[in-house]
């Protein structure tokens, strides 16, 4: 699944960006800075002068000026600036949805200079094109992701040997399941404006979850009985899960299959889950049983949540 991060500069360029999860970001001797890190501090604390110095620093023809021009509006890394956004603005040759949305925002502060604003929000109030959107979405994913590494890596580091060698395999098994599932709502879309916030926010919801399942069945948990028994709840998920397929005809047979993909990586993750609570919580059957319709009571809600909340763009 595509999912381009533009940065607005003369032209749109799209990069790709991968983070290990145990590892630090890469240095940025090595990769380029990230600018969008220090900006919406992800993975650290949000360092609005070093944002700025970051975005300068990039040569012209490679430079984010509409968020510089954000910048400049807001007094963000540096004094605010009317005259010094517009000069920004001006780099920018393409014209679209959230220049547009620009524009307006800097007529409306050139009319009355003098009138305090309130803070620009670029994925709130400039963001109006797909691309920009994919854009934010990334972003708000990103600091997702770091703040799930932040609340995991404790748990891990307080595991003995065999615990961190069982919590490693369900991390692997959760971060595949994870994106089969957000490929699974992807391919449920055929309007494209909207396919990667679909997936983006279904694999918010499932990795949501995760932690919940953290919280419940994790090394400073109790294990909790389940509410309703394991037959019923199998029951009732593979009744989800065949209307979830029912939807597709013969020509969407890639939709199936990512719907059959997703699910089988939830096995094998809910598999994991099982090895690692034996680790945590000796119990016999009784508790496994359990964790398996917790997770499987997660599932349901994840099959019928399906990327809710998602809008169109142009």
């Amino acid at each position: 699944m595509h999912r381009p991060l533009a940065k607005r500069c003369c032209k749109a360029t799209a990069i790709t960006l991968v983070v290990a999860f145990w590892s630090p970001l890469v240095p940025a001797a090595e990769q380029g800075e990230d600018c969008d890190a220090y900006y919406y501090g992800i993975g650290r604390a949000r360092d609005l002068k070093r944002a700025f110095a970051c975005q300068m620093r990039a040569p012209d023809e490679n430079k984010n000026w509409m968020m510089l021009a954000v910048m400049y509006l807001n007094g963000e890394g540096a004094p605010r600036s009317l005259a010094q956004a517009q000069a920004a603005f001006k780099h920018i040759s393409d014209r679209d949805a959230s220049t547009e949305a620009m524009e307006k925002v800097l007529a409306l502060r050139a009319a009355n200079p003098e009138a305090t604003y309130p803070r620009v929000d670029f994925c709130k109030e400039i963001a109006q094109t797909t691309l920009d959107g994919n854009e934010c979405d990334a972003i708000q994913q990103r600091r997702s992701e770091a703040a799930t590494r932040s609340i995991l890596k404790p748990v891990r580091a307080g595991l003995d040997r065999a615990g961190m060698k069982s919590f490693d395999e369900l991390k692997r098994a959760f971060d595949a399941f994870r994106k089969a599932d957000g490929a699974r709502t992807y391919e449920a879309f055929i309007d494209g404006t909207i396919r990667n916030e679909k997936a983006m926010a279904q694999e918010d919801f499932v990795q949501r979850n995760f932690l919940a399942a953290i919280a419940a069945w994790g090394p400073k948990a109790d294990a909790p009985p389940s509410k309703r028994s394991l037959i019923d709840a199998d029951a009732e998920l593979n009744e989800v899960y065949r209307k979830d397929l029912s939807q597709f005809d013969a020509e969407r047979a890639g939709a199936k299959e990512a719907a059959r993909a997703a699910q089988r990586l939830w096995l094998k993750y809910a598999s994991a889950w099982k090895r690692f609570a034996e680790t945590l919580h000796p119990g016999g059957q009784a508790k496994a049983d359990d964790l398996r319709a917790f997770l499987i009571e997660q599932r349901i809600r994840e099959l019928g949540f399906s990327g809710e909340g998602g809008g169109t763009r142009n």
